[in-house]
């Protein structure tokens, strides 16, 4: 006869079930021998339920326990469920203190006093911060929710102190689609078929390139500068190579899940080659462009690079110089290099270096009065080059530029 055959020969006014849950209540909280017998319908009852007087069985020795308070409690060498005298001198029974510092409870869900602390830590410091998404502040919202209802000790004065005021403000910035919904809420679409490594089909557009709809395998998804990329393999693609396609270029409402068979699988690491790089515009994800970057900055950057690395395998090698042993060469590091000006400057791998050079070499005669458009058009309207050259060195005379040229560095005249 099991354990549940002989709780059912008990009063059939109560389920067994109800008189365990009853008995778990009245533990948690401390009552007396003659309440938890009333609450088990007989002494004997209490006893078999219990544990108490009734060898090995019961809830003292690990009968009815949920499955993780294993991991954390020993029926076999913990005590459980500790005898007392309450105030009247009545002897009494509670979970013992190990217990309910552990959160012990047979049927709800209970948060222990140490993980109380940190989800109520988490939510102390995230409910401050302004900008964050409405997804977000529910995960805060439904954690509060948790502690308030679940947790043993009472948090109350400080739950209710939460997002009275904000001492933070992030700005993260949203993309959109080509219909004008947020990208970012496309992700759920092809988050669990990357779980569930099932093919998709979509209609992706790009900027300047034709409309593809097609199978498509996605196996990482990532996320820089508030740009959604989705990392996976066109079925049609000969090459098999891993396509990086943009989030919000992707027609949401093509997104259909398909069957596993017609998943290409892959075996790429992709988390190991992104923490060594910046952005996710790597052009071969099997045979990754590494590189061994060395930078020097100015006086006025060595904190800022010696606190913020560009990559998390950044060694400082003193008086500003700052070296990469493995970084992957992307857009996304070369932009960001450009970023800072002349503060930094690029001393190794040479073909970066050139690369760099060649850019702004460019950059330059983008921005160059005698190969801008706008000039030949102002030239051409001038009969004679006599006439130009006369309009130039009036143009030159004017106060106002030649303030700015001044102030520019320039020579006016």
């Amino acid at each position: 006869m099991t354990i549940f055959d002989k709780i059912f020969k008990m009063k059939k006014d109560i389920h067994p079930i109800e008189r365990l849950r009853n008995i778990n209540q009245l533990l948690l909280s401390g009552a007396t021998r003659k309440s938890l017998i009333e609450a088990s319908g007989s002494e004997s009852n209490f006893k078999f339920l219990t544990g108490i007087g009734w060898k090995n069985k019961g809830i003292k020795y690990g009968d009815y326990w949920p499955e993780k308070f294993f991991k954390v409690l020993d029926p076999e060498n913990d005590i459980i469920i500790d005898s007392y005298k309450n105030h009247n001198g009545e002897k009494s029974y509670r979970y013992s203190e190990k217990a309910m510092e552990e959160g012990f409870n047979l049927f709800s869900l209970s948060i222990s006093e140490h993980e109380a602390e940190e989800l109520l830590s988490f939510v102390e410091y995230y409910d401050r911060i302004n900008g964050l998404s409405d997804a977000f502040l529910h995960t805060t919202e439904t954690i509060k929710n948790l502690i308030k209802n679940h947790a043993f000790l009472d948090y109350s004065s400080r739950l209710d102190l939460l997002g009275d005021k904000k001492i933070m403000n992030v700005s993260f910035g949203e993309v959109y689609t080509k219909s004008g919904n947020l990208a970012s809420d496309s992700l759920s679409k092809i988050v669990s078929p990357i779980i569930n490594k099932q093919a998709v089909f979509i209609t992706y557009e790009p900027f300047n390139r034709n409309i593809r709809s097609d199978e498509f395998s996605p196996y990482f998804i990532v996320e820089y500068n508030s740009r959604w990329n989705v990392l996976g393999t066109w079925r049609n693609d000969v090459n098999k190579r891993i396509s990086n396609i943009s989030l919000d270029r992707i027609d949401e409402n093509s997104i259909e899940a398909l069957s596993s068979e017609k998943f290409i699988d892959c075996d790429i690491k992709f988390n190991e080659i992104l923490s060594k790089t910046v952005g996710s515009s790597v052009n071969d994800w099997r045979n990754p462009d590494f590189i061994q970057l060395k930078i020097k900055v100015s006086d006025k950057l060595k904190n800022h690079f010696a606190n913020n690395p560009i990559i998390n395998n950044q060694i400082d090698q003193g008086d500003g110089v700052f070296f990469y042993k493995e970084i992957v060469k992307t857009i996304e590091l070369k932009n960001k290099l450009r970023s800072y000006g002349s503060e930094i400057t690029v001393l190794e791998p040479l073909d970066l270096v050139n690369e760099l050079i060649e850019d702004q070499t460019k950059f330059m005669e983008n921005y160059s009065i005698i190969n801008t458009r706008g000039f030949e058009k102002f030239k051409s309207n001038f009969e004679s080059e006599k006439d130009f050259e006369l309009a130039v060195s009036d143009f030159f005379k004017d106060r106002a530029i030649v303030n700015l040229l001044n102030h520019y560095g320039f020579k006016s005249h």
